[in-house]
């Protein structure tokens, strides 16, 4: 008689206390990921290999994702393993990106919404349909959301794909799509919803005709907000400077130290001087803008901007810690005084997963 079935779930959203599948699931898609790997170890990468024998919920995140099909979700384990093998992900560092990048804010993870979700956030005015600027940008959020997932183990994640300022020359709606189909296909169970910011009434049309090129599960994921109806998912305090309201102080523009200009970076994938002065063009007049409404909102927040990006990372894997400041707490672990608080629920984020994430 094979393992027990598990049956299809409609759980609440991916939270640190999902629990894990059965035991005696979890140990049969190991058997089988296990005895494949042995065929020949070099596909895979060994520090994967590890984190798999190790992490219960990183196996439950696949067998989860195949509604209980031990089979179907050893075969998921090893096509991810491949892949990421395949492009060195587990070799990627921080450096490895252009200061640029970070300095622009155009990508960073950051503090939680009011579920507990961890944010990662995507700023589309600064993407640009260059050639070769395509690969270094994929690249780079396949990295973050990466080392997002290591740091706070799989467990709830929302994305704000923020469309502010953006125009029809950053309406790329593919780069949305790669990102949804990254995180289902190999970073199962962990996405739980993303949120379109300040889509503009130019954009709206694009928008719709986009929607429907992909399939109506990854439509159900995406909720949209403008202004400052985004308190109603993430409290202010936790919100970056730059939009409406926010008033959190980790730094999401500091660069890791040893980071290679982005003429260096832009070459290394065979970027033209033409088209890396482009991007430069693009960049620095938007990056001085932000700066400038930032300042002019409250001079004093400038001066006030507090860790940065890899306090965030610690913080992120010790959400308990005392003397933490508060803007990284979950909302479940709020002081003593916010105890008796009924949390706000955003209206149109369901109470249960969709349907869509319960066979993501």
């Amino acid at each position: 008689m094979g393992p027990p079935t598990l049956k299809r779930q409609n759980t609440v959203e991916i939270t640190q206390d999902t629990p894990n599948c059965p035991s005696e699931l979890i140990a049969e898609v190991r058997r089988l990921v296990l005895q494949e790997v042995e065929k020949d170890p070099s596909k895979y990468e060994e520090e994967d290999v590890r984190r798999f024998k190790e992490s219960d919920w990183l196996v439950t995140r696949y067998i989860l994702r195949k509604k209980g099909d031990v089979k179907a979700a050893a075969e998921m384990v090893i096509n991810t393993a491949k892949w990421r093998k395949e492009l060195q992900m587990i070799h990627w560092k921080d450096t490895d990106f252009p200061e640029l990048m970070y300095k622009s804010g155009s990508m960073f993870p950051y503090a939680r919404d009011k579920r507990g979700n961890t944010c990662i956030y995507i700023r589309c005015k600064f993407h640009q349909r260059i050639n070769k600027f395509i690969d270094l940008e994929k690249k780079f959020i396949l990295h973050v959301v990466n080392r997002v997932d290591k740091e706070i183990d799989g467990r709830g994640l929302m994305i704000v794909w923020d469309m502010g300022g953006a125009g029809l020359a950053n309406a790329d709606f593919d780069m949305l799509w790669f990102l949804v189909s990254a995180l289902i296909n190999y970073n199962p169970k962990w996405l739980n919803y993303i949120l379109v910011y300040d889509l503009p009434w130019i954009l709206r049309g694009a928008w719709k005709v986009a929607q429907t090129m992909v399939p109506e599960d990854q439509r159900k994921l995406i909720r949209l907000c403008n202004g400052k109806d985004i308190h109603e998912y993430i409290d202010p305090e936790n919100l970056p400077d730059y939009i409406p309201g926010g008033t959190c102080t980790i730094n999401y523009r500091k660069a890791p130290k040893g980071c290679k200009s982005f003429e260096e970076v832009g070459k290394e994938y065979g970027m033209t001087k033409e088209d890396i002065d482009k991007v430069l063009k693009i960049y620095e007049p938007l990056m001085k803008e932000d700066e400038a409404k930032a300042a002019k909102a409250n001079p004093r927040r400038l001066m006030r901007r507090q860790s940065s990006l890899s306090q965030l990372w610690h913080f992120l894997r010790h959400p308990h810690m005392p003397n933490m400041p508060a803007t990284f707490v979950r909302r479940n672990s709020r002081v003593e005084s916010d105890e008796n608080k009924q949390p706000q629920v955003p209206p149109t984020v369901p109470e249960t997963v969709p349907e869509q994430i319960a066979s993501a």
